[in-house]
Parts: structure tokens; sequence; C-alpha cells
């Protein structure tokens, strides 16, 4: 009896490690994807295209020398082709990411139903990943996207809305309540601008 007991302390133990270094995995590479949101979304420029290039000299970067952190330490924080630095906020946006996606894994319940561990889990990547490129842009540029911040809202509702579908409750009312409550933190945003503008011209 112990013996099984063991045995299935350790599979679960081993299982969550695993699981911990595949939320990291995830995050790292989202976190690469995260640096392609925060240099080109400042610049109005497209996020899907064209692939990934050093903003010092424009040339392409190769896929080998696109491994998030690794290529980094590789080539020594400098461009193949220029030579020239690069910043090592690239790493640390996807070592950051990586570092989150663990946490928020770590800190579900493991004791709830898959189905709703698999939805706070997905949930809560998605607004990490909106949420970590709105505070890096706020940060560099004092300007929050409207674009990130649409799209925080969309993902919100939906969760909001798959949340309640789980529970058995009501959907119409929650998405009453949702757009309501997004209405007022809109007026309360639209608000604190205009005082700040009055305030600090």
């Amino acid at each position: 009896m112990i013996n099984i007991k063991l045995n299935i302390y350790l599979i679960m133990l081993y299982s969550k490690i695993l699981f911990s270094c595949i939320s990291i995995l995830f995050g790292i590479v989202f976190g690469s994807f995260l640096n392609v949101v925060i240099y080109r979304i400042p610049k109005k420029k497209s996020i899907l295209s064209p692939r990934s290039f050093c903003p010092k000299c424009n040339q392409n970067i190769s896929w080998y020398e696109n491994i998030p952190i690794y290529s980094w330490i590789k080539l020594k924080g400098k461009c193949s082709k220029c030579n020239k630095a690069i910043s090592i906020k690239y790493p640390l946006t996807e070592f950051l990411t990586g570092l989150l996606f663990f946490l928020s894994f770590n800190s579900i319940p493991q004791d709830i139903y898959l189905e709703d561990f698999a939805f706070k889990l997905f949930f809560t990547w998605i607004f990490i990943l909106i949420l970590l490129p709105i505070s890096i842009i706020d940060y560099e540029f004092l300007w929050i996207p409207n674009s990130l911040v649409i799209t925080g809202f969309l993902f919100g509702l939906n969760a909001s809305i798959v949340s309640k579908i789980l529970n058995y409750q009501n959907i119409m009312m929650n998405i009453f309540e949702n757009l309501i409550s997004a209405v007022l933190g809109f007026l309360t945003i639209v608000l604190i601008m205009g005082f700040g503008s009055y305030i600090f011209k």
C-alpha cells in the first residue's frame, strides 16, 4: 500500500515537473513573439510580416539565429551581419514570459477539474501575453496601444462567458454585466486622461 502511494506521488511529482518545464518553454517561445509585438506596434508595422530582421542593419535573421535566449547568448549579444549590439531586453522579455508562464501554471490549484484547470491556464497565459507588452510599451513610450486594450477586452469577455458556461450560469446576464463594467471602466479611464491632460498640460 505504501509503495502504491509512493508511486502515485512520484508520478504526480514528475508530471508536475514535466509540465512546468513545458510551460517555461511555451513562455520563452511566445516571449520571442512578444519582442516582435513590442518593437513593431509602436512603429505601426505589421506583426506578421516581414520576417524577423536586425533593427540596426535591417538584414533578415536566419531561423538558427532566432532561437529564444540561446541565439542571443550564442551571438554574444551582437548581430552576425553588422556586428552591432542586440539589446538585452530581448532575452529578458523571453525569460520573463517563461517565468510568468511557469508561475501561473503552479499557482492554479491542482485539485480542480481538468477542464477548469485548462480554462484558467489558457486565459491566464493569454492575459500575460497581452499585459506584458502593454507594460513594456507603456514604460518605454508612455503609451498604451488601443489594439492591445481591445484584444484584452475581447478575451476578457470571452473568458467570462466560457466561465459561466462551465459553471452553468446565466450567459446573457453575464454579458450585460460585463458590458456595463466595460463602459464604466472606459469612462473612468477617459476621466483620468482628461484630468491628467488638464493638470500636466
